[in-house]
């Protein structure tokens, strides 16, 4: 009797260990199926398949994850929750830590893509924590995920101005590809050591330009295009997306550096390669193109090409207030900043109504997410107060521009206290504005006294960077 048990048992076993394989079997032939529609670009079809290997197997965290990965490179952000946080909890119960790892990977940038910040600092810090200690027990496998998760958190360090943390993470990651150098990468890893170079380059390109660096950040951006355009020509499909952003990058130095007419080409085969992407899959690239729209629009202000702004400004406007009626928390903030733009263009012009209804819509999305995540956002609140204070000194308004200008100042204060190398020249904007202010309304010692400080803070920028 207990022979026959023993025997009963390993039969139930061996029928449960098939079962198990065959759905296992199943699973892959779907992802693999809708693997080949994404890159077909049939996306609602390579949709109903991912949800047909759910269907299958419910608790399949390949499943969950793959479908949320897939969502998230469509912009379909709730989706992509939905599924990580499925893919989680199973990857959690089987005891799966590279699993557990990837997930909290990615939904930390599912949140910094949607400009939440606090939670995608805690999702990459958990992240890391994790792949550090499985990269102790195979570092050729799992220091490349350390390498991408420390490259995003250095991202986001320099979205919120921790300039210092984010330089640390960058060349952390250096160190890692030094390492990485002397081994071969393990043949699943899905990260090439070139690409990971290109894009630490160009988180340094950001960092540098945001501290006003821009010798150090045009090297940086060049290195970065050199080998994106490398690698654009094995993989366009997979590179152009880097290679079109580090262009639109190199563009705004350019830009600063008075260098138009590279800014300008820079700018527009940026915007020409996310043209493309968008015909593929528009929920993906238009952001893009309109981003890159807006930083064409800054382009022809400089050159006094208005019309042409205007044109760039509205389209990108057009295209950014759709996606922010589908997700405000991913695309409010560039919203506002096309808002602001157009004020701002509106303002040189003399259309002072329509700067004016420009400026104030920004101002009150700005006002928001200022509240929100202060230290993300109150550079940008600062920037339209100061913008709607010169609007209102050029209109007489003496009383709002002084209110404008004053809380501008004390934000501005405030960021150049942690970060000279970055609001100190804003600061020394803001004091000249209230000087002319001043001096328009007759306090010639206050306007004495705020020239000088303008002087000052120059004076020290000018330690760095006389030029």
């Amino acid at each position: 009797m207990l022979f026959r048990s023993r025997e009963s048992i390993e039969a139930a076993q061996k029928r449960k260990a098939e079962a198990e394989k065959a759905v296992d079997n199943a699973v892959r032939a779907y992802l693999l199926k809708a693997s080949l529609l994404t890159t077909q670009f049939h996306f609602t079809q390579a949709q109903k398949v991912y949800e047909s290997a759910i269907q299958a197997a419910p608790e399949s965290p390949d499943a969950h994850f793959a479908f949320a990965r897939f969502s998230q490179e469509l912009n379909h952000f709730d989706e992509a929750r939905h599924e990580y946080e499925k893919a989680l909890k199973v990857a959690h119960r089987s005891g799966d830590d590279f699993g557990v790892a990837e997930t909290l990977h990615n939904l930390g940038t599912l949140d910094f893509t949607q400009n939440r910040m606090a939670e995608g600092r805690q999702y990459y810090d958990e992240a890391l924590a994790a792949f550090h200690q499985l990269a102790q027990q195979k570092p050729d496998t799992y220091l490349p995920y350390v390498a991408v998760t420390l490259i995003n958190l250095g991202n986001l360090d320099k979205e919120q101005s921790r300039m210092a943390d984010a330089r640390q993470c960058y060349e952390e990651v250096l160190k890692i590809l030094r390492q990485l150098g002397q081994v071969k990468l393990d043949a699943n890893s899905p990260y090439d050591s070139s690409a990971m170079s290109a894009m630490t380059l160009n988180g340094l390109g950001n960092l540098d330009s945001a501290q006003n660096r821009l010798e150090e950040a045009r090297q940086h951006y060049e290195l970065a295009l050199e080998i994106l355009r490398q690698l654009v020509r094995k993989n366009p499909e997979r590179y152009m997306p880097d290679l079109a952003l580090t262009l639109s990058d190199l563009g705004n130095v350019d830009r600063t550096e008075n260098r138009p007419e590279e800014a300008r080409q820079h700018v527009e085969e940026a915007l020409e390669g996310f043209r493309q992407l968008v015909q593929e899959n528009p929920d993906k690239y238009l952001p893009y193109v309109a981003r890159t729209l807006s930083n064409l629009g800054v382009l022809d202000t400089d050159q006094n090409q208005a019309a042409d702004a205007q044109r760039h400004y509205e389209e990108a406007l057009k295209i950014l207030r759709q996606l922010a009626q589908q997700n405000p928390d991913a695309y409010l903030p560039y919203v506002a900043r096309t808002l602001n733009n157009l004020g701002a263009l509106d303002a040189d012009h003399n259309r002072a109504a329509d700067a004016r209804l420009y400026y104030e819509e920004a101002l009150k999305i700005r006002r928001q997410l200022a509240r929100e995540d202060p230290e993300t956002y109150l550079p940008y609140l600062a920037n339209t107060l100061n913008g709607l204070g010169v609007l209102d000194s050029e209109q007489n308004r003496m009383v709002e521009a002084r209110q404008h200008y004053e809380e501008a100042l004390k934000i501005r204060r405030q960021l150049a206290q942690q970060n000279p190398d970055t609001y100190l020249a804003d600061v020394a904007q803001t004091l000249n504005n209230l000087g002319n202010l001043d001096s328009a309304q007759n306090r010639l010692e206050e306007a004495r006294s705020h020239y000088r400080q303008a002087i000052g803070a120059y004076q020290e920028l000018s330690k760095g960077d006389p030029n």
